[in-house]
């Protein structure tokens, strides 16, 4: 016995340390279940309205002409209102959708034929009102293979009132329509609204959500994961959902050594959205790029603005390393400018977004053969703002200080201190153009399909970035 509770003890364990936390969180809140619920509302009435409800016939004996075949066809929603509607959070389990003093008005034909010789008929019309009533299901959400699905259970319809009007042939034979026609009617609705709120579910909100990009490309060298890392949970006044946030080269998808801190469902939101993205997805993001050689470029002459006095040729190096214009004078230079490693990225709510790189510039004597002089090191430190431009979320470069230091030579040691202002030039049309290539780029934050982002404001937490917003869906 004290074996098999250690061994279950051990299980427990490991399951716990071997999860991982999420690098991205979407949290929706009461104001955007509130949003969510009109426009699925919408949504639920046009299928109401758009229902086709079956045909109906039967037989009946009368009092009068005996026995009779009767029909009601082509019934049609007029209308329908909905003045009470509610969208409700049911922690653990999903969102309960009720909708009260529901009322509907139909209209449809009726005809009927004697049985029997001489096969007396007639035909007409009917409108039928149902009010007092109520629909409801509950919303269940569910994590399968990544991707966010949702399905239906516990629909309920409850038409209390229902209400009959029979236009047209003898009036002697209203009484028994009204008998049947309510039965039948209120069975066949009764039956369809069930359906249009399980095939609304079911069917149109589940493939809506299944619009939500998990996975995507950016660019044609590296891709992002948001597979869900497990169901959606549901607390009392929101709803979030775990993902990877995972970036990773085409040529080299194996996941980083580090992993995802904790970061918080929801930073104090009021508006309908929260998206939170951890340092862990900046970082695999930078790593993704920096594996795939994204993070290098060739620095020439006709790169250096031409109001600099300082230009890409030995001659303006006399002066700074004399020992580069003795051996090449009058020599045009290019400079190899890379990363010797990713730059990392910090998230701070007091320092705001920051992030270090250490690079290598080397310096090329352009002659036959070209000639690799020296190459410098250059750890630099760097402020950037994150900003949304649509649905993408994208960043810039603002402030960069650094420290050089000469790595090899082949013209010998020289006066670093000579060179800061030729590197603070080559770290402005270089190194920053080459960070911001990438980040201006930005990448999509995954929403449903034709949702756009309104008035998103973005703030900087410990170990995070978060865009609060409101959202607009266009069907």
């Amino acid at each position: 016995m004290r074996t098999e509770v250690i061994l279950i003890l051990t299980v427990l364990l490991l399951k716990q340390v071997s999860s991982t936390n999420p690098g991205f969180k979407a949290t929706i809140t009461n104001e955007g279940i509130e949003y969510a619920k009109q426009v699925g509302i919408q949504s639920l009435i046009q299928l109401i309205s758009q229902m086709k409800i079956p045909d109906q016939s039967g037989s009946v004996n009368t009092h009068v002409i005996g026995h009779i075949n009767w029909e009601i066809q082509d019934i049609t929603v007029k209308k329908i209102s909905t003045p009470s509607n509610e969208l409700t959070i049911v922690p653990n389990q999903g969102l309960q959708l009720k909708m009260s003093n529901v009322a509907l008005s139909l209209h449809a034909n009726w005809k009927y034929r004697e049985h029997s010789f001489p096969h007396i008929k007639s035909h007409g019309t009917v409108d039928i009102s149902i009010s007092s009533s109520t629909l409801g299901s509950l919303v269940k959400f569910s994590e399968s293979g990544g991707q966010i699905s949702c399905n239906s259970a516990n629909v309920d319809v409850a038409l209390n009132h229902l209400d009959i009007h029979v236009h047209g042939g003898a009036s002697w034979l209203y009484n028994i329509f009204i008998k049947i026609f309510r039965s039948k009617i209120h069975d066949a609705v009764d039956k369809v609204i069930k359906a249009a709120i399980e095939n609304g579910i079911d069917k149109n909100l589940d493939q809506l959500l299944k619009t939500i990009p998990m996975k995507q490309e950016i660019g044609p060298l590296v891709d992002a994961d948001y597979s869900l890392v497990d169901n959606p949970r549901f607390l009392p006044t929101y709803f979030t959902l775990d993902a990877k946030g995972l970036f990773t080269p085409k040529k080299d998808p194996s996941p980083p050594s580090f992993a995802p801190e904790k970061i918080p469902d929801e930073e104090n939101s009021s508006s309908m959205l929260q998206v939170t993205f951890s340092e862990y997805v900046a970082n695999t993001a930078s790593l993704a790029f920096f594996k795939a050689g994204e993070m290098e470029i060739l620095i020439t002459p006709e790169d250096v603005p031409a109001s600099s006095p300082v230009k890409l040729d030995t001659n303006s190096f006399e002066f700074i390393v004399p020992a580069l214009y003795k051996k090449y004078p009058n020599k045009t230079l290019n400079i190899y400018l890379y990363a010797s490693d990713y730059p990392r990225v910090s998230m701070d709510a007091t320092n705001g977004l920051t992030g270090s790189a250490v690079a290598l510039m080397e310096f090329i004597v352009m002659e036959e053969p070209k000639v690799s002089v020296f190459t410098l090191g250059i750890t630099a430190s760097m402020t950037a703002k994150a900003y949304l431009t649509g649905n993408n979320l994208a960043g810039n470069i603002t402030d960069v200080k650094e420290a050089v230091s000469l790595v090899k030579s082949q013209i010998g040691n020289f006066d670093l201190t000579q060179v800061d202002s030729i590197i603070e030039l080559l770290v402005e049309v270089g190194l920053v153009p080459l960070v911001n290539t990438v980040i201006n780029k930005g990448v999509p934050i995954p929403t449903i399909q034709n949702v756009e982002f309104v008035k998103p404001e973005v703030g900087i937490g410990n170990g995070y970035l978060y865009v609060d917003t409101s959202v607009k869906y266009t069907p």
